[in-house]
């Protein structure tokens, strides 16, 4: 029965461990966000602290802390055209907002799939494949004692 169990449990991992991967494949491909008005308030936030990268550039600073993403390294940008850096900035913060809705996203969808993936296997799977194990340890037959 352990061994039952225990194929039963390799291969539902197995179909969640691809699952996963197709979510992230899908995230890759889309720009979608089910939620403009939360991206939009966080990249607007996160764009408004471009004063503290302007800030380290004038300081000539090798790192800053930006508000709402976090230490940020910027030595090497000390060379870049001011407008080509902001662009980059902007692009940056933009990406930040939406990896923060993907995050959400992901941790929401995996926790109903591993909810449901479980419930099914202790329903039906496990169900399955303990009546083929008896089945075919009986010779295809119940033994009652």
């Amino acid at each position: 029965m352990r061994k039952v169990a225990q194929n039963v449990m390799a291969k539902t991992k197995n179909k969640f461990l691809k699952r996963v991967v197709e979510m992230i494949e899908m995230e890759k491909i889309t720009g979608y966000t089910c939620d403009p008005d939360g991206f939009n308030a966080s990249w607007n936030q996160l764009k408004s602290t471009n004063y503290q990268l302007s800030d380290a550039m004038t300081r000539r600073l090798e790192s800053t802390n930006i508000t709402g993403y976090g230490l940020a390294k910027v030595k090497h940008l000390f060379n870049v055209p001011a407008n080509l850096r902001d662009q980059a900035f902007n692009l940056k913060m933009r990406m930040t907002a939406y990896w923060e809705i993907v995050m959400k996203r992901m941790v929401e969808w995996l926790a109903l799939t591993l909810r449901f993936m479980i419930q099914k296997v202790v329903i039906k799977e496990m169900e399955t494949a303990l009546v083929n194990e008896v089945m075919l340890q009986g010779g295809g037959f119940i033994i009652r004692r």
